[in-house]
């Protein structure tokens, strides 16, 4: 009985261990999937898309003011 009780907590051990090491692998992998740059909103790239339009039409200082806006929300 003595035997069996050793043997069941060295398996107990390497299974805590082994759980930790995947753990560890784990949060590693998760923290690479985060992307560092945030995704721009859907405000800010509509703006951005009315800034442009207007600078193609050469309406400069309604695009000035679009991206004054911009950087606000930035």
């Amino acid at each position: 009985m003595q035997e069996f009780n050793e043997q069941a907590q060295l398996v107990e051990e390497q299974l805590i261990a082994k759980h930790q090491e995947d753990l560890k692998k784990f949060l590693e992998e998760l923290e690479m999937s985060i992307p560092t740059r945030p995704k721009d909103s859907a405000e800010l790239l509509n703006l951005r898309k009315i800034q442009e339009t207007l600078a193609k039409a050469k309406e400069y200082i309604e695009a000035h003011k679009v991206q004054q806006k911009c950087f606000q929300l930035v």
